[in-house]
């Protein structure tokens, strides 16, 4: 049985502070900006917005808890893959939750390209996180790489429904 190697996390640790930081500032300011507009968010002809909004916060409020994970000190690949698999059955279990909440509504069904936008990126980055869970669980030098871009992603996910927000809230500001 060969040994299994210790990814040096330590390495890493700029990286996931600072992603950290400046994620907990994004979602801090979507926090605030959210609370200045939730009379329009929580109006029926606005489901998508707060759509979009609870994706977009669940996206930076993810990527901040992988962070803190792979910070947490002097722990060892197999305590650190239990925690991302761990997490990542979490946010399996709310993403189904919300899929199943949203087609109640008679405006959506279920396959259209949409839904399939929605929630097919996110079951793509749970998958891979999952996948690198088991390649950091073996040791593999290349799973915070992985981690990383999976983390990018989200990141870039969650400015983009920020973005759409922003633009949806003007348009709602005109016809208002």
């Amino acid at each position: 049985m060969r040994a299994l190697m210790t990814i040096n996390t330590h390495a890493w640790e700029p990286f996931f502070a600072t992603t950290g930081a400046a994620v907990a500032t994004l979602a801090g300011l979507l926090f605030v900006s959210l609370s200045l507009n939730r009379d329009k968010l929580t109006s029926p002809e606005n489901k998508l917005m707060l759509r979009l909004a609870q994706r977009c916060f669940a996206d930076f409020l993810y990527v901040l808890f992988i962070c803190m994970i792979f910070l947490i000190p002097d722990q060892g690949n197999h305590a650190l893959a239990i925690e991302l698999v761990g997490l990542s059955m979490v946010r399996i279990q709310r993403l189904i939750r919300h899929a199943r909440d949203t087609t109640h509504d008679v405006s959506r069904r279920l396959l259209t390209w949409q839904t399939w936008q929605e929630y097919g990126f996110h079951v793509f980055c749970l998958t891979g996180l999952v996948t690198n869970s088991f390649l950091i669980y073996y040791g593999n030098a290349i799973a915070p790489y992985l981690d990383a871009f999976i983390i990018i992603t989200l990141i870039a996910s969650a400015c983009w429904n920020a973005w759409l927000l922003l633009v949806m809230e003007k348009d709602f500001a005109k016809r208002a």
